[in-house]
């Protein structure tokens, strides 16, 4: 898992740019082994309460779908970390599947909410051990140019959350980029429609701006 207190303040500054409900939850849907990883959640919790927010964390085993979705219906801010599957969008927590189906179905937060994806696989269209270079098309000039399949790959994460609420959807995989990198990528990334949705896919960031929200 890679997390960074630099990408996360600014995921964190877009997510306070509706009215507050000050509330985030927090999912961690497997083992984290690490002490370096423990603390970029602690300090991701810590940003996220410095901004006024009550954090909600489920970790690992504690991780119980029906309250994690009764959690959700009164938290303006979500952030999954979980395992993924890139060719169905099903994502696992605490080893159990949730279909994108599921998703759509059971899935609401407050209106004008942030979603952050970190590092589920298939989310920015590549999957752990994947080439990223087979996945994704060489940047051409300085336009990243992402194939059939990353596109798909997105396409069908985005469109698990397309019932919860979501206005500002946000999935990495960088635990590198800091404010510089982030706006030069920012300036690159590539940019088209889906389903009435702004999307725009950056080298390791997808970045949408949910239809109707």
């Amino acid at each position: 898992m890679k997390l960074t207190a630099t990408i996360l303040m600014v995921m964190l500054v877009a997510s306070t740019q509706v009215e507050a409900r000050n509330a985030m939850t927090v999912v961690v849907g497997y083992s984290i082994e690490t002490p370096r990883s423990r603390d970029k959640i602690k300090t991701m919790m810590e940003i996220a309460k410095h901004n006024g927010k009550e954090v909600r964390l489920f970790e690992y085993p504690n991780t119980n779908i029906k309250d994690i979705i009764e959690s959700c219906k009164t938290s303006d801010t979500l952030v999954l970390l979980c395992h993924g599957d890139p060719k169905t969008a099903m994502i696992f927590i605490n080893r159990e599947p949730t279909t994108p189906e599921e998703i759509r179905r059971d899935l609401r937060l407050v209106k004008s909410s942030t979603l952050i994806i970190q590092s589920i696989c298939g989310s920015t269209g590549v999957g752990a051990g994947e080439c990223q270079e087979m996945i994704c098309k060489s940047k051409i000039g300085d336009k990243h140019v992402p194939t059939k399949l990353q596109k798909d790959r997105i396409e069908r994460f985005i469109s698990a959350f397309s019932n919860s609420n979501i206005k500002t959807y946000i999935a990495t995989n960088s635990s590198n980029i800091n404010h510089r990198d982030l706006v030069t990528d920012r300036q690159s990334g590539y940019k088209y429609k889906f389903n009435g949705n702004d999307v725009t896919i950056y080298n390791n960031m997808v970045e949408c701006n949910m239809a109707g929200e």
